[in-house]
C-alpha cells in the first residue's frame, strides 16, 4: 500500500499517482509528525516503515516516534559535507543523544544490513 499524505487538496499530480495506485489524502493546513501518525492509527496502521531523507527522518527522530533503525551501510567513503540520516540541529550535545542498542547485523552483498532498537535508557 502507497500512501501520500499532503496539505494540498489540489496537488498537481494527484492524478497520475492515483493512476499508479496510490492513495493521496489531504490532512489540512499541517503535516505535523503527529497528525500523520494519528492518521495512521486510524487506519489501523500498527507497524510504519519511514523511508525518508534527512529532514522527515530527523522530524520523526526528534518526535521520539521512531523504535527501530534499518540501516544499510555500503561499502563507499563520502565527505562530511555529503546528505546525514537525521536533520537534527538542536542536537549538539552528548548528553542530548538519542539512543539505540544494535540488535542485528546482517552481510548484504557488499554492504552491512545494521538493524538497531531504541534503548531502554536514554543514555546507554
Amino acid at each position: 500500500r502507497v500512501v501520500l499524505l499532503t496539505t494540498d487538496a489540489g496537488l498537481r499530480n494527484q492524478q497520475a499517482l492515483l493512476d499508479v495506485g496510490a492513495e493521496v489524502y489531504s490532512l489540512g493546513s499541517a503535516l505535523t509528525v503527529d497528525a500523520v501518525l494519528d492518521w495512521l492509527g486510524e487506519q489501523q496502521c500498527n507497524n510504519v516503515m519511514l523511508e525518508a531523507g534527512a529532514k522527515l527522518n530527523g522530524a520523526f527522530l526528534a518526535e521520539d516516534a521512531i523504535d527501530e533503525i534499518v540501516l544499510y551501510q555500503a561499502s563507499h567513503v563520502m565527505g562530511d559535507s555529503a546528505r546525514g540520516l537525521f536533520h537534527l540541529p538542536e542536537l549538539t550535545e552528548m548528553a542530548n543523544r538519542k539512543a539505540f542498542t544494535l540488535h542485528d547485523v546482517r552481510k548484504v552483498g557488499n554492504d552491512l544490513r545494521l538493524t538497531y532498537r531504541l534503548a531502554a535508557t536514554a543514555k546507554e
